[in-house]
């Protein structure tokens, strides 16, 4: 049992270093969404929604992407020999102001 629990640890340290510097494809949508609503909404994005983004989101994003979205991005679409050795941009949405702004 605390040989599993060991290479777990192992995995989780290594897993995200392999291709950690990506990008951030869940944590930038996350962006995206939390600015379309501080335009429409600002005391409510602004307050509420942001704070429980910033404190509980860009923790849990941040290790999605880093287990997840980067290394793949990394090493599946950047890193030679099996990418083009590009890096892989995040391309933001235009920010939609309301009428009369």
């Amino acid at each position: 049992m605390t040989r599993a629990i060991l290479v777990l640890c192992i995995l989780l340290l290594v897993v995200p270093a392999a291709g950690c510097g990506g990008p951030q494809k869940i944590t930038r949508n996350a962006d995206d969404w939390l600015q379309q609503g501080y335009v429409k909404k600002p005391w409510l994005f602004g307050n509420t929604v942001s704070w429980t983004l910033i404190f509980v989101g860009q923790i849990v994003t941040r290790f999605l992407d880093g287990m997840t979205v980067n290394p793949v991005d990394f090493w599946g679409l950047s890193a030679w020999p099996f990418g083009d050795g590009t890096g892989t941009p995040f391309h933001f949405r235009a920010v939609t102001v309301p009428a009369g702004r």
